[in-house]
């Protein structure tokens, strides 16, 4: 299931965390993140073409970290949140995903951005 729209962020603001936003990496992922002003959570989730040619590999990870993140309970967090895959992604098995992404989020909210 997707990300309610209420929790997906806009391409105006996604500019703004691309340019001020903090960096976290993972082996096969990095997250830029920022905090907003809204009091909950919105994420973007980026998967290029250059992780894989076939769209219904892309949209399938997409899907995955959607769920990932659904599942941390973040909604009441006041961040944006841009999650782009690299091609070392592709073939791992959900809970790889899971576990490098949820040391991820905990490595954002030990060092909350000023």
């Amino acid at each position: 299931m997707a990300l309610a729209r209420k929790h997906r962020l806009a391409r105006k603001d996604s500019e703004y965390v691309f340019r001020k936003g903090e960096t976290v990496k993972g082996s096969f992922f990095f997250i830029k993140f920022s905090e907003n002003q809204v009091g909950y959570c919105r994420l973007a989730i980026l998967v290029p073409a250059k992780v894989s040619r076939s769209s219904a590999v892309r949209n399938r990870l997409r899907r995955t970290i959607a769920e990932i993140f659904k599942t941390a309970g973040l909604e009441g967090q006041p961040f944006d949140a841009i999650f782009v895959a690299t091609p070392s992604i592709v073939g791992r098995p959900f809970r790889e995903i899971k576990s490098e992404l949820t040391s991820a989020i905990g490595t954002i909210f030990v060092n909350p951005v000023k």
